[in-house]
């Protein structure tokens, strides 16, 4: 049996579900869900699940790193796939979700709040992962100044920027050329998802109008920012996010398309199988259009025969911005040379029985950190914003009077 098996990710996802099933033991991680987004519960469950893809893509990225000492996609077409498709179907629940905000807010967006609440909500976790490459930059530097000071300043600088800074132009830190291998190198993803966020008051004027020109202030703000969106790979990540407000739109528009039936899991999983069996990487049209398929599906209600709806899905939905941002660390450390390392280079059992212990220490740690760091992140957000709001309608009565 091949060392990228689908049978790995099977018995990864299957072993992850039984894992946060206990009612006592995961209590702590449940949230009540509240408003319009039950009609979306599809989509927790799935982001837990696409989460966990990625780690699988990138447990696969390091095994093949410990042994070549280059950081690549695997071998594998199948294990590229989770990676690739996982990102790409985030960038549509990100484009789903706001943009059905949007229309659901007859033009009354809190823009203050939302972006305060969205700040805080992805920077405490994200600060957590890059002090952690911090850290490991200064062990194998051996707590050396390398670089001059000015030098290393403004490195840490941009990195402790909340993604705001495109990938590419991340430095090195005191002369490690590639520090971000220590995250596994997934803030990537968190700078178009705020590119998506900052258009969202000119997406405002698309969201009003419903017309193709009331798009244009929002194309125009990504053309002077980011010109490469409209070419190269980069074209991909747009149209997955105008594809997630499409699923958005038509799920409103054809309300009769909501619900879950036998039919549509099995359309969608049969979607996915044409996905993974004849795809070498998802940023291609073909695979796009088969993710929108699959997206339009289960965003719609599709529950894949219940599996999004399981217990212990919707837990690991809850936590899957913690599975996702800090998998390299778990990974670093699970790894390294002193740890396993080393064993898991000896034989197929024993890479799968870490790639396991992998998946479920990154849960734990997730788990603790949504409890911990997460949630009180997402409260502080709260009260700011709560804060905020109230002083201005304080100034605007003070004016008016």
């Amino acid at each position: 049996m091949p060392i990228y098996s689908p049978w790995l990710v099977l018995l990864i996802f299957g072993t992850a579900l039984l894992f946060l099933t206990p009612q006592r033991i995961w209590a702590f991680v449940d949230t009540p869900a509240a408003g319009s987004h039950t009609r979306y519960v599809s989509l927790d469950g799935l982001r837990g699940f696409l989460a966990l893809a990625v780690v699988i893509h990138h447990t696969a990225v390091t095994y093949g790193y410990l042994r070549t000492g280059q950081w690549v996609v695997p071998p594998s077409d199948f294990y590229t796939m989770l990676g690739q498709a996982g990102v790409a179907v985030f960038f549509m629940i990100t484009a789903f979700l706001f943009w059905g905000r949007l229309l659901d807010s007859h033009s009354r967006i809190e823009w203050l709040g939302l972006y305060c609440n969205r700040f805080f909500r992805i920077t405490p976790l994200y600060l957590v992962a890059i002090l952690f490459m911090f850290a490991v930059v200064a062990y194998r530097t051996d707590f050396e100044l390398r670089v001059p000071i000015r030098d290393l300043v403004s490195q840490l600088f941009r990195w402790l920027l909340p993604a705001l800074v495109k990938a590419d132009y991340a430095p090195p830190i005191n002369g490690v050329e590639k520090p971000w291998i220590a995250i596994a190198g997934v803030t990537w993803t968190l700078y178009y998802e705020w590119m998506f966020y900052f258009c969202l008051p000119l997406l405002m004027i698309g969201a009003r109008f419903r017309k193709p020109w009331a798009f244009l202030p929002a194309l125009a703000l990504i053309y002077f920012f980011a010109p490469s969106m409209f070419s190269g790979v980069e074209k991909f990540f747009l149209a997955l996010f105008v594809f997630g407000m499409i699923a958005a739109s038509l799920v409103r528009r054809y309300p009769q398309m909501l619900g879950d039936n036998p039919w549509k899991s099995l359309l969608a999983i049969a979607l996915l199988a044409v996905l993974l069996s004849t795809s070498h990487t998802a940023y291609r049209w073909g695979p796009v259009l088969l993710l929108f398929g699959i997206f339009l599906l289960v965003s719609s209600g599709a529950s894949l025969f219940g599996l999004l709806h399981l217990r212990g899905a919707i837990r690991m939905g809850t936590i899957s911005y913690g599975i996702y941002i800090l998998q390299g660390p778990v990974l670093t450390v699970l790894f390294a040379p002193g740890v396993l390392g080393e064993q898991v280079m000896r034989s197929q059992p024993v890479y799968w029985l870490a790639a396991v212990g992998n998946g479920l220490a990154l849960i734990v740690v997730a788990a603790i950190a949504h409890r911990l760091i997460e949630q009180p992140g997402i409260e502080l957000g709260k009260r700011i914003t709560a804060r905020l709001q109230a002083m201005t309608r304080q100034m605007s009565a003070t004016q008016a009077t």
